[in-house]
């Protein structure tokens, strides 16, 4: 996992190559004050334990470690799954990702 913050405000994430967009549950968005329900896309979302409703969102800064992104894809899962955030690809595309041993290096692209 990595500390990183969601519009200012500090979350714990994992990261998931997995995910094509970052994942959040309505339970996390509610505490971060993300207005999905008027803001957001309705949408089904495919999910490890199967489809479930979702709003698809957009987030005005997302930061994890000391990288920080701007205007981000993602999509608010209803209840309280995911337990974590996931960081998923709609902000890992944006970052250059190395594999050394069992360590996984974020860097900004350039």
């Amino acid at each position: 996992s990595v500390q990183g913050a969601i519009n200012g405000h500090p979350v714990v994430m994992v990261v998931d190559t997995g995910a094509n967009t970052v994942a959040l549950s309505a339970e996390h968005a509610a505490g971060m004050g993300i207005d999905y329900l008027r803001k957001g896309r309705p949408v089904m979302v495919q999910t490890a334990s199967g489809v479930v409703k979702g709003y698809d969102v957009r987030l005005s800064t997302v930061r994890a470690g000391s990288i920080r992104l701007q205007n981000i894809p993602a999509v608010v899962i209803e209840g309280s799954l995911p337990e974590k955030v996931l960081l998923g690809m709609s902000f890992l595309s944006r970052l250059h990702i190395q594999n050394k041993g069992n360590l996984m290096v974020l860097t900004k692209s350039h």
